[in-house]
């Protein structure tokens, strides 16, 4: 039964591991599907979560800007494929979609939260 159990782990972890990588999926929604399939009987042995999630985050790479400055092609679109760039420069991203910015042009008063804020200290 403890072999069993050892072997289930494995590929649970390897499951949760090979998920991480080749989706796009929450760190929870990974967790909780791959956890149900546990048996009950060892909830006892049931993993914790934080080292699950620490390990889900090790396996994701994190995307970085190119030797340009420029985002990666999948931050550039929107899940429909539609772009999502307005303007980008060396210190400057404006996000989001030409549709948007009619409908701005269209409108005599804007009004913003506070995230235009969020930007590296050295900008200012």
């Amino acid at each position: 039964m403890l072999h069993n159990l050892t072997v289930f782990r494995l590929s649970n972890k390897n499951e949760i591991k090979a998920r991480a990588v080749r989706t796009d999926e929450s760190t929870r929604t990974i967790i909780h599907s791959t956890l149900r399939t546990y048996p009950l009987s060892d909830a006892g042995q049931h993993p914790k979560n934080e080292p699950l999630m620490l390990m889900i985050q090790q396996q994701r790479t994190t995307e970085t800007v190119d030797a340009d400055g420029r985002l990666p092609d999948k931050f550039r679109k929107t899940y429909r494929d539609e772009g999502f760039i307005l303007h980008e420069d060396k210190k400057l991203i404006i996000f989001t979609k030409k549709t948007n910015s009619s409908i701005l042009k269209q409108n005599k008063h804007w009004f913003a939260d506070g995230t235009f804020k969020v930007r590296p200290d050295d900008y200012y």
